[in-house]
């Protein structure tokens, strides 16, 4: 549980790393970290029941949708930096397509975790069914934004 608490104020407390210093990619390594923290050190995996599998796979997916929600913030930052650089024409066009592309994503990643839902037909564990998915395409997500940074 201290470590969910500190992963929790670790994560809240880093805000939009690339707007502090003329450096784009100043905390480039921290998100790394942040990206491959592994979850089972922070929640207990498994449970007895499956109110207790549902609860944890549920708390392991909000904490990777808010580990997303940061890299996708200093993706931002990142190409807001380099637009004020004004080095390339084209990142101001790169940055409205990442919105573009992380909008479709979400209806995309959504509609996968209905799918996968689906196959429960309606049992008590499709909620585990949902949430494992999710967490599972929004981890292939951030490593696709973290891939992103590191090309720049």
């Amino acid at each position: 549980m201290r470590l969910c608490i500190t992963a929790f104020v670790f994560l809240f407390s880093i805000g939009v790393f690339g707007q502090e210093e003329e450096d784009c990619y100043k905390n480039l390594n921290d998100l790394i970290k942040l990206a491959d923290m592994p979850l089972y050190d922070i929640y207990e995996d498994g449970g007895y029941t499956t109110y207790e599998m549902n609860e944890n796979q549920g708390n392991k997916a909000a904490l990777v949708d808010s580990i997303l929600n940061v890299v996708y913030t200093e993706v931002h930052a990142i190409f807001d930096c380099l637009i004020e650089d004004g080095s390339c024409n084209e990142h101001q066009e790169a940055k409205s397509q990442l919105i573009l592309s992380q909008r479709a994503w979400i209806k995309l990643r959504d509609a996968e975790c209905l799918i996968a839902r689906a196959t429960a037909c309606g049992g008590s564990i499709r909620n585990l069914y949902y949430s494992s998915e999710k967490m599972t395409l929004t981890k292939e997500r951030t490593q696709f934004l973290l891939g992103m940074i590191r090309t720049f």
